[in-house]
């Protein structure tokens, strides 16, 4: 029914001979490491190389301006997608020259050169039986519609997150009504407006009590959202044991959504510490565990003792702080370090801003906070501060490099790993402790500011000479 979900069950398959009778195939479309990209002038000449090496390639076209890609765009709706053997959603549109694919660089999470240009998502309509309320690892409650099952695009829907109450407001909706639901980026179901009101619908109001522990509900002045003011919220703690336990955190295999349910339920654990407590005979009296899935999670609790501080912080559910804050920070600071810091000790640290310096100085000084770490650290954890791979003789120790302008030579990350793995750090802004500032096209005020200053400055030339 679903292609997506089709292919990437296939690829999980345990053995891979079931993967094999699935018969599989897939396009080339980029390359991930690729020495002799210097022979190439861009990504055409990429994709043609890729089909003369016998890989299959989707029919590529050039436009030489944005109205042309606009108008390809409309074609390809009007009459290409529908003679596709295979269900697309847009088309990508990529700047084609390697050398302005580097100038144009990477943000966090994507390419500026590349950009998805969708088509209107598919859409069904269903009506509104009612509203439930999810609480989630922060305590923030999350209003989620309940509709009649309605088929779009490949699955049957029958809840709809609603985001917040503000988005309620926004949509006018009540209980009853019919609503224009589409799968946004053919993945997740939104409803985009209401097409008939009910006659008497009922209102969705914000709920004056948590509905998994009852505890009250306040807002935080400063966001959207509302939350459960009970820090021992059941409901939170799941979602809390669970965001520990995940790949990015802790990765403690075994430990999901059914195991969490049931410790929580059992009153076995209620902080993340009292994982490191548990038992086997805790374990073997949980459904479906036996033996050996109590010795194996029992092992994975174990191994996840040497996991490094960034992953503890992530792990811990700091309200703002993600995977890659966390990683900045554990570059950085030691626990200890951690503990003693206050909103000033952690807005210096670069990339770190006011808002996410507050949260973590809130739970690091918090009674709450240090006797969790406490108790982490006095089960064994190592969180040993963050070390990247240094390269023999580390000659950028102790220096700090900062980017300012267009490169063209490196991508701002590439820069900034090449000068991590020489052992010096990467800043983002430029104080007097920075070393070199290397600066590129454009540069701006990070540059008058170095030169202000009287730091060093490099070309993107003397800084590739520097590395050398």
């Amino acid at each position: 029914m679903n292609p997506r979900n089709c292919a990437s069950g296939s690829l999980r398959q345990k053995d891979p001979q079931v993967t094999k009778r699935r018969h599989l195939r897939f396009f080339a479309h980029s390359y991930g490491d690729w020495v002799p990209e210097h022979d190439l002038s861009g990504h055409s000449a990429f994709l043609d190389k890729a089909k003369s090496m016998g890989f299959a390639v989707e029919p590529y076209k050039s436009a030489s301006s944005i109205d042309r890609v606009v108008e390809l765009y409309n074609e390809f709706r009007d009459g290409g997608v529908a003679k596709l053997p295979y269900a697309v959603d847009g088309l990508v549109v990529k700047v084609d020259d390697f050398v302005q694919q580097r100038r144009l660089g990477f943000t966090a999470k994507s390419p500026r050169w590349a950009v998805a240009f969708k088509y209107p998502a598919q859409r069904a309509t269903s009506v509104v039986r009612d509203v439930e309320f999810s609480v989630g690892r922060t305590g923030a409650i999350t209003p989620v519609a309940k509709v009649e099952p309605v088929f779009c695009a490949g699955v049957t829907i029958s809840s709809v997150t609603l985001h917040n109450f503000e988005e309620i407001g926004r949509l006018g909706l009540k209980i009853g009504d019919r609503v224009l639901i589409e799968r946004a980026g053919e993945v997740i179901p939104k409803i985009v407006e209401v097409v008939e009101k009910a006659k008497k619908g009922g209102a969705i109001a914000v709920p004056e009590k948590c509905p998994d522990c009852a505890g009250p509900v306040v807002k935080d002045e400063d966001l959207v959202a509302y939350y459960c003011g009970n820090p021992n919220c059941p409901a939170q703690l799941r979602r809390s044991l669970e965001h520990f336990a995940s790949r990015p955190a802790m990765d403690i295999v075994g430990l999901g959504d059914s195991a969490v349910d049931q410790l929580v339920s059992k009153g076995l654990v209620k902080d993340v510490a009292d994982v490191y407590e548990l038992k086997k005979d805790d374990l073997m009296g949980l459904e479906l565990f036996k033996d050996k899935k109590s010795d194996n999670l029992l092992a994975q609790i174990e191994g996840s003792k040497s996991r490094t501080l960034d992953r503890v912080i992530n792990g811990l559910g700091i309200r703002h702080v993600g995977e890659r804050t966390a990683e900045t920070i554990a570059e950085r600071m030691t626990i200890d370090e951690l503990l003693a810091a206050d909103e000033a000790a952690f807005q210096a640290v670069p990339d770190i801003g006011p808002v996410v310096a507050k949260s973590l100085a809130e739970f690091f000084r918090s009674s709450n906070g240090r006797r969790l770490v406490e108790r982490l650290r006095k089960h064994g954890l190592s969180m040993a501060k963050l070390t990247r791979h240094i390269a023999a003789g580390a000659p950028f120790a102790g220096m700090t490099f900062v980017f300012t302008g267009a490169l063209t030579k490196f991508t701002r990350d590439e820069a900034e790993e090449k000068v991590k793995s020489l052992g010096g750090k990467a800043s983002g802004s430029v104080s007097a402790k920075t070393t070199y500032v290397v600066y590129g096209e454009d540069a701006g005020s990070k540059l008058k500011k170095a030169q202000t200053l009287g730091i060093k400055t490099l070309t993107e030339d003397e800084f590739a000479d520097l590395i050398k």
